[in-house]
């Protein structure tokens, strides 16, 4: 009985945060966040002497890095820098920020790639290349039957 007690009283006294971690909440003000963490330069919550997160790389306890998911329609794959080959549907890739990350459409016997959906590869040629600076990037690539 005293277990749900203590706990609750944790939980109204702000020192259980189980989404909490920092770096991993986008936010645009600091009410944004959760009890205790602030939205910082990087347009992520964290917690107090935590100015930036691009200094964090994948790993840093609690801070997977930044989302990149490869979404693909047709019968191609897609090359990723970040990790390995996304062979169909969607594949998500964790990084650090800022770097640098380079897709590749790769054709698939009569499917051929199309186009590039999405930003920030729309318009560009078979091969994009982006620098990863926001919580989720969104790729989506369509492969045509050529018949």
């Amino acid at each position: 009985m005293r277990l749900p007690l203590l706990l609750a009283t944790a939980i109204f006294a702000g020192c259980y945060a189980p989404d909490a971690a920092d770096c991993r909440l986008a936010c645009a003000v600091d009410t944004d966040c959760v009890s205790g963490q602030t939205c910082n330069s990087d347009h992520l919550c964290a917690g107090p002497g935590v100015a930036s997160c691009s200094d964090r790389t994948v790993g840093d306890a609690g801070t997977p890095g930044l989302e990149i998911d490869v979404m693909i329609s047709g019968g191609g794959s897609v090359t990723v820098s970040a990790g390995s080959d996304c062979a169909s549907g969607t594949c998500t890739y964790h990084v650090a920020p800022n770097t640098t990350v380079t897709v590749t459409a790769v054709d698939h016997g009569s499917n051929v790639f199309n186009a590039w959906s999405s930003a920030p590869c729309m318009g560009q040629g078979r091969t994009c290349q982006f620098t990863a600076t926001t919580p989720v990037t969104k790729v989506s690539v369509t492969f045509d039957h050529d018949s």
